[in-house]
């Protein structure tokens, strides 16, 4: 370790008042920090595992064939875990219980599909096994009180397999959720295996069954993909993937689809897919929020060093007189300020983490209340993600660096004469004059308080500095919350 180093540690030793003052300014500007970005990943994860809960973990779809799929989704390196659903015809996708209750509780949809498509459509809580051949199915739990059956896993159960249908002059097929005025119309008889029992499963709606499927030859199929990274531009790799299937516009209306719920909650947004205002309103909104943040703690850290930098003239001259070069007292600061970082920066992510997770806890019911669309089944905690520490650490030792820049070549220009006679510090130009005003409010004390602020230019700067800071933070965090709440 150089001597200038040495006499740094030595000297932040012996003035612990400052240094932990300078550290105290560094940790709060990256509390600051850690509780924005930890917030904003944990409202995202939320609404990515909601989105996941209510459509099912894939990024998109395409109906196809086996074939066309094996080309271009099976041997694409960049995808992962391919599921396929049968597309049935209207004829085999309705079923129909044989019970003396109600018509809307005996008919339903059936969903066919092979292990991956079931494995990531199942996203609620079932007893039992998924289904993998074609005469095993799962049975809502709700099927199964609502019309009085005595249901375990493992029996039987024969059932009406057919077609919904609605319409008298343009008769349409009918999907999901029972529909007033439907007719069911029976194609035959099936008899299934019941080998799960699911309880409130999102993806397939109410009242559905999901069968097995061990053949993937059929013409009609729903390809569901996963993406291995999911980026900025996963819109862009989607959508080259339906240009390999030759889906015009018109066609990919009703072709093909994406998750788009779970690709925003990652970053991932289309300007054809999001409503582009409203992108365009909460892009804005994060770039104000970074830019008061960033701003504030530049300020703050600036105002910190300088403070310190003020006090350190007497060492620095000291420094100067033994022959120290601008390169080596830059040196030196630049050391103190790595060390100060260093320890507020810890310390700042630590209390930043520890904050969010209190506060968010503390504020659990609250927040319920005020997300749209709260989700029982996905409980709202605090996500921590190693790449958000990772971009703290660098915005934070970034922030220092630029906030030490200016007090350092400043300090590095002071000479032995300088920090003597402290010529940058006090500045006096003629006589003084206090405003009437002044006096006349503050009295004698007034006058002798205005007049050591002018003489002390630079300290008085800051100090006023710092505190118009911390009155727009108070304003401008007040009023996000104000709109938080009101949105």
């Amino acid at each position: 370790m150089s001597i200038t180093k040495k006499l740094a540690l030595r000297h932040l030793k012996q003035n612990k008042t400052r240094s932990v003052l300078t550290v105290l300014g560094i940790t709060i500007s990256v509390v600051m920090l850690t509780v924005i970005f930890t917030c904003a990943t944990s409202f995202a994860h939320y609404y990515g595992e909601r989105a996941i809960n209510t459509n099912g973990n894939w990024h998109f779809f395409v109906k196809t064939d086996y074939e066309s799929a094996k080309k271009y989704l099976l041997s694409d390196s960049s995808l992962k875990d391919i599921g396929f659903e049968k597309d049935l015809s209207t004829e085999e996708q309705s079923y129909k219980i044989y019970s003396d209750k109600a018509n809307y509780l005996r008919t339903g949809t059936i969903y066919q599909g092979d292990a991956q498509y079931i494995k990531d459509t199942v996203t609620c809580k079932y007893d039992g096994a998924l289904p993998k051949s074609d005469n095993e199915i799962m049975v809502e739990q709700s099927l199964i009180k609502n019309n009085g059956l005595e249901l375990k896993i493992g029996d039987e159960i024969k059932i009406a397999v057919g077609s919904r249908l609605k319409g008298d002059f343009v008769i349409l097929p009918i999907k999901g959720n029972y529909q007033f005025g439907e007719r069911f119309e029976k194609e035959k008889d099936e008899t299934f295996k019941v080998v799960g029992i699911l309880h409130d499963n999102e993806p397939t709606e109410r009242g559905a069954i999901i069968r097995g499927m061990s053949d993937l030859k059929s013409k009609n199929l729903v390809a569901y993909g996963k993406l291995k990274r999911i980026t900025p531009f996963s819109y862009t790799k989607i959508n080259g993937i339906y240009d390999k299937f030759g889906f015009t516009k018109k066609k990919r209306a009703f072709n093909v689809g994406e998750n788009t719920g779970f690709l925003n909650s990652r970053l991932a947004f289309s300007i054809d897919k999001n409503n582009l205002p409203q992108v365009l309103k909460l892009t804005a909104i994060g770039i104000v929020v970074f830019a008061v943040i960033f701003v504030s703690s530049f300020a703050m850290i600036y105002n910190s060093f300088a403070l310190s930098v003020g006090e350190q003239i007497k060492y620095l001259g000291m420094l100067s007189s033994v022959g120290a070069t601008r390169k080596q007292k830059k040196k030196t600061l630049y050391f103190e300020g790595a060390i100060l970082g260093g320890i507020g920066i810890i310390l700042g992510i630590v209390l930043g983490l520890l904050t969010t997770f209190i506060s968010q806890s503390a504020m659990n019911a609250k927040i319920m209340t005020i997300m749209e669309g709260y989700n029982n089944n996905i409980k709202y905690s605090t996500h921590i993600s190693l790449w958000v520490i990772c971009l703290i650490v660098i915005l934070a030792a970034l922030t220092v660096f630029v906030s030490i820049i200016s007090p350092v070549q400043k300090a590095a220009r002071i000479t032995a004469i300088d920090a003597i006679r402290k010529t940058d510090e006090i500045k006096r130009k003629g006589k003084i004059r206090t405003p009437f005003i002044i006096t006349k409010l503050f009295g004698f004390e007034g006058d002798i308080a205005f007049k050591n602020l002018r003489r002390n230019g630079r300290k008085s700067r800051t100090i006023i500095a710092c505190i118009c800071i911390c009155a727009v933070l108070f304003l401008s965090c007040n009023y996000f919350c104000e709109t938080f709440k009101e949105a």
